[in-house]
């Protein structure tokens, strides 16, 4: 019982983490786009490779989150 509430706790706290940054990384993406069409390409680059990582980071948090969750509900 006491890992199951652990495999709980750990599942909505990677969904919690996940939920800003998958916010963040469009908006990363959007900006750094933006930035190199009006010809800031080393600032645009910047954002476009930051927020690849973000959303990289997102969905492997993601996957844990969910992985968690379904341990706990489903015990293995």
């Amino acid at each position: 019982m006491d890992n199951n509430k652990i495999k709980l706790k750990k599942g909505v706290k990677f969904m919690a983490i996940t939920l800003p940054l998958l916010f963040l990384a469009p908006f990363l993406l959007f900006l750094g786009f933006k930035a190199i069409g009006r010809e800031a390409n080393i600032l645009g680059i910047i954002l476009v490779i930051i927020g690849s990582v973000v959303a990289l980071t997102g969905i492997g948090l993601m996957y844990l989150g969910i992985k968690n969750l379904l341990d706990h509900l489903f015990e293995k």
